[in-house]
This record gives C-alpha cells, structure tokens and sequence, in this order.
C-alpha cells in the first residue's frame, strides 16, 4: 500500500503492478494479486480497465494515520523575528510564504480571538426603531459587534430583560461554548432550545444570536501560493480549479474548515496535526483536495490554524515536516 501510495504521489500516473515488481522485488503476478486485495478493500480504485490503480480517499486515510513512520523534515529552520511581537498578520504571511515555498502547495493562515477567552459582559443599544448592535466584551477586553435588523420594534423593557437574561446565560462560558450552543440552536429550527424561557423574548433574542455568531466567529484568512495548486494536473480541468477558488473566496468555507479540523483525529505522527482527505472536507468544493492544518498560536491573545491545500495526491511526509518546522518556529517566537 505505502509503494502503491508514494509512487503515484511521485508520477501522478496510475500505478501498475509491473512498475512495483522491479523495486519491491516481487513477481508482477503477486503484486497484481495484492493491489486487487487493496481494491476490494476500498483503499484502491482502477480508474479504466486497462489502468493501473490509484489511492482512494479511504487508501490515502490509512496510509497517513498506520503507515507513515517519520515525517520527512525541511532543509531550512524557520526563525520569525517581525518587529511587533503582536501582530499577527504580518507573521502569518510570512509563514505561509515560507510553506507555500516549501511544500509547492496553495498555504494559508487562520487567526481568531482566542476561544478559551470567557464572556464578560453583553450589552443591547438600539440603533433605530427595528435595528438593535448587539456588543459582546470579552474577559480580556476584547470587543466583538453585531447589528440585528428585527420583523418588530423591541420596547427599551424588553431589551434590557433580553440583556439581563443572556448575561446570566452565558457569563463565565468561552466564547467557544456560546458559539457552539448558538450554531446548534440556529440547527434544530423545527424545535429550537429556547434561550430565555419567555416566549415573548424569543423573537428578539434569536434575531440577535444570528448576529452574534459573525463576530463570535471573528477571522482574518491569508492565503498564499494559488499559482501552486493550478501547476497540479489534477487542477489543470478549468471547471475544477475554479470551484476550488471560488469556494476558498468564501468566508463560510473557513469556518467549515475550522471547525472541521477540530473535529478531525489527532495525527499518530504528530499529535498538533490534522488532516482533511477528500469527501472528509466540508464542502463539496473541496472533495479533490487534501487539507493539513496545524493550531498554533499567532500572539498572545489571538490564536489560530495554519496549513496547506492541494490535490489528495499531496506529499503527506514532506507537509507534516514543513508544517511541524514554521510550528516550532512560531511557537518559540511566541515564548521567548
């Protein structure tokens, strides 16, 4: 599995039997008889009669999480030094300069507020007679805004019972768990949780969780190295590489990703790396692709995800030691 995995990562071609013989040593006829195996199995698929065979989504899955045995390390180490140890945005494009460099893929960067942060306090100001900005202040002072445009307009008592039922709600909760519980509450819309336990609050109140979940959600997304991904032969379909870009242009795609890859399985290579194969990937825009994602810290107070997209024919050895090498060097930066 792993000859049959590394040499199509190699030649982009399907591999046949004839092609392992000669470096594993073996007849044409057993590796024939194996890579059958392998199919039936759903780890490999013949894409013609008369082609070779090629890793399926499931195949790529058991090669990166029981057979890769050592991620294959960068030739460079990685030292960021950028002037303002707060400033996020300019070490991550620096980063995803150097990955993008290094692995020939499409790179990018993820920095939100940081999730353990706790809820502090929540305050309603009316902005017009059916506009309400929901200000979400964070334990460390941190600022988030949303503006609701209500069906009705909400009286002051009303807004200020709403604002008194959710600060007990959620006060001392991450910012994680309230988002959270607002994305599954906007899920069961047939028969949502009530929030406040009074159903003439209701209508407001679930206006303004809608209006939350953006800036509870906050991002700043840099992507580098687009060039990379339209190089790969499987990207060279004009249709294709299009619905991958016009699907990265989207926010609501970062924000599956994100919560995907917190989803996803630790790494039995790396324990700080997570990997998206194929029909793994939330969006179906993505099906064709490969994302490898590590979490890491940008500054002090902001946090985030950083990795590569490519095709599901990615050099998994070599990514997992790219990313693992910025990790470190973000990570030692953040420390000292």
């Amino acid at each position: 599995m792993t000859a049959t995995v590394e040499t199509y990562i190699a030649s982009a071609e399907p591999v046949a039997s004839s092609v392992l013989a000669g470096p594993l040593r073996l007849s044409s006829a057993l590796v024939r008889s194996v890579m059958a195996g392998l199919e039936s199995q759903g780890l490999l698929h013949q894409p013609h009669t008369s082609a070779g065979r090629v890793p399926t989504d499931a195949g790529y899955r058991v090669y990166v999480d029981q057979l890769l045995d050592a991620p294959q390390a960068p030739q460079r180490r990685f030292d960021w030094t950028t002037p303002d140890r707060e400033d996020a945005r300019t070490l991550m494009q620096a980063c995803i300069l150097a990955l993008s460099t290094a692995t020939g893929l499409l790179a990018f960067a993820v920095s939100a507020a940081r999730e353990d942060e706790l809820h502090h306090h929540l305050e309603l100001v009316r902005a017009g007679p059916r506009t309400v900005i929901a200000i979400f202040i964070g334990s460390s002072g941190s600022v988030r805004r949303g503006v609701a445009e209500l069906d009705f307009e909400p009286s002051e008592s009303s807004l200020e019972q709403l604002r008194n039922v959710l600060n007990e709600k959620f006060r001392g909760r991450s910012l994680a768990s309230i988002r959270d519980t607002l994305q599954a509450d906007r899920a069961r819309e047939a028969s949502p949780a009530p929030l406040t336990g009074d159903a003439e609050l209701e209508a407001t109140a679930r206006s303004l969780s809608e209006a939350l979940l953006p800036p509870l959600a906050e991002l700043d997304v840099a992507v580098m190295g687009h060039h990379h991904l339209l190089a790969k032969p499987e990207f060279r379909e004009g249709a294709m590489a299009a619905r991958v870009l016009e699907d990265l242009d989207q926010r609501d795609t970062w924000l599956g990703l994100v919560d995907a890859v917190r989803q996803a399985p630790e790494l039995r290579l790396d324990p700080d790396v997570r990997i998206l194969i194929g029909h793994e990937n939330p969006r179906d825009a993505l099906a064709g692709c490969a994302v490898v994602v590590t979490q890491l810290p940008w500054t002090r107070q902001r946090r985030g995800s950083l990795g590569v997209i490519g095709p599901t024919r990615i050099a998994y050895r070599a990514v997992i030691g790219a990313l693992a090498a910025v990790r470190a060097g973000v990570v030692a930066r953040c420390a000292a």
